[in-house]
């Protein structure tokens, strides 16, 4: 019966909706997630132009519905902000600036088959201007030591778009693959190789070899397999030494038998390397998409440690990595003023476990920080729901919903809270669950662990005697 009663608690606890305490896993904060929004940034990090004023106007008359059935229907939904930007020219010449508004995704509960950024508008003065949709790597979206985006291929200190590259292609013989089913093939490489760098294309692993001072390169090796390794910078002047191991950890003690013969080599440039995972019909440039895998390859860890070693990401980690943006162009006269004004949807987080629903909106400052100075920041909410929290400070209630006004730029976020009532309940009990039954489960195997000692005991007891 305890036996029972035990199996029984864990069940409730694994299938029952408890949600166990974790220090490194805790619960999310979302039932469902929205999409952030952000202010212009100027692609010029030594413009002079300067936003004077602007004013963000949150207009939120509807929340979003859990689920839209139709791409109509989802496109119908009302809630939008529109920021508006108040530019001055300070110098004595006339400036042409190109300006970039960042596009964020898709909410969670909307049509993954549609582009919400179609949706946004721009506007200069109220003449609405051309866009052209442009994009960067995603961790690098709101720097402000350089410009955000090139006109041209990236420079940098090794990689060119015309940098020769051969790629070397090995077929693979003489493996036991029914005995070793891991099998794997591995090439050592220098930790450092001035002019040459090396990507092993199925990589499955890598190993440092301390001793070495150099890389063990690893894939896995089957026989009539392709192994293609490319050699970015001059060519090899000898062919590399292969050598097979058991599995990928590639231990000299566990080296096996296996032949790796080349077929043939191909000349490529570095742009046609950077380019093989490019789609058109992605939308992305080849130039962005060219930019984006320089600065992921100078960005990224791996390649900073190691960087004899070519080492991008592949689809779709590397394009789901990536920002896009519109760019558009301004121009002011000297001592002019322009008003620059974009419209873009609004979709908050869904919070969890609240009756009626919490709904968190988030829009990001960073951008604020590309310009030369910027200016008083006004934020408009017209609403008829209650603001429950916001940061980084507290609205004033106004006849059409709140207000707030920041003298500068304070923090790099702005987010509030909206909700039907000013006092929702809170409904999720599952955390209740799962304290009783983390608490009750220990107990049940005390009494468990001393049942068997007993009949462990008495067993013995009618053996001996």
């Amino acid at each position: 019966m305890k036996r029972f009663l035990s199996a029984f608690l864990v069940l409730l606890l694994l299938f029952g909706g408890a949600k166990p305490v974790s220090a490194t896993a805790p619960t999310p904060m979302y039932d469902q997630y929205g999409a952030e929004s952000a202010g212009v940034a100027i692609n010029d990090y030594d413009s002079p132009l300067e936003v004077e004023n602007t004013v963000l106007t949150f207009d939120i008359a509807e929340f979003p519905k859990e689920e839209y059935e139709s791409d109509a229907a989802f496109l119908a939904y009302t809630g939008k902000l529109t920021a508006q930007y108040t530019i001055y020219n300070p110098t004595d010449t006339t400036i042409t600036a190109k300006l970039l508004l960042p596009c964020f995704g898709q909410p969670e509960y909307g049509r993954k088959d549609i582009s919400v950024a179609e949706t946004y508008t721009v506007l200069t003065d109220g003449v609405e201007v051309t866009k052209t949709l442009r994009h960067s790597l995603g961790s690098q979206r709101f720097r402000t030591n350089k410009d955000l985006l090139w006109d041209t291929y990236i420079e940098d200190p090794f990689y060119s778009p015309d940098m020769p590259v051969t790629a070397y292609w090995f077929a693979v013989s003489d493996v036991d693959n029914e005995k070793y089913k891991e099998a794997s093939v591995a090439i050592d490489l220098p930790r450092e190789l001035g002019d040459r760098r090396f990507y092993l294309k199925d990589m499955t692993s890598f190993h440092l070899m301390e001793e070495r001072a150099s890389l063990r390169l690893v894939a896995y090796a089957k026989n009539e397999q392709r192994i293609g390794l490319y050699v970015i910078g001059e060519p090899l002047t000898e062919m590399p030494q292969w050598k097979f191991y058991q599995e990928r950890t590639a231990k000299d003690s566990e080296q096996i038998s296996g032949t790796a013969t080349l077929l043939y080599s191909e000349k490529l440039t570095f742009q046609d390397l950077t380019l093989r995972n490019w789609r058109e019909e992605e939308g992305i440039s080849k130039q962005d998409w060219y930019n984006a895998v320089v600065e992921d390859i100078n960005d990224n860890s791996f390649s900073r440690t190691y960087p004899a070693v070519f080492h991008p990401d592949k689809p779709p980690t590397f394009t789901a990595n990536l920002m896009s943006w519109y760019e558009y162009e301004i121009t002011v006269e000297p001592q002019q003023r322009v008003v620059n004004t974009v419209t873009v949807p609004v979709y908050p987080f869904v919070r969890e476990g609240y009756e009626p629903g919490v709904y968190d909106y988030r829009h990001f400052l960073f951008t604020g920080h590309t310009w030369e100075s910027f200016g008083k920041l006004d934020v408009v909410i017209n609403t008829p729901y209650y603001l429950l929290d916001s940061m980084p400070q507290s609205f004033e209630k106004t006849d059409t919903g709140y207000k707030l006004s920041l003298d500068a730029l304070h923090e790099d976020e702005l987010m509030f809270q909206l909700c039907e009532t000013d006092n929702p309940e809170k409904t999720d009990s599952s955390f209740n669950w799962a304290w009783i039954v983390l608490l009750a489960a220990p107990f049940l195997m005390l009494i468990e662990a001393f049942e068997a000692i007993g009949e462990f005991f008495t067993n013995l007891f009618q053996n001996l005697f």
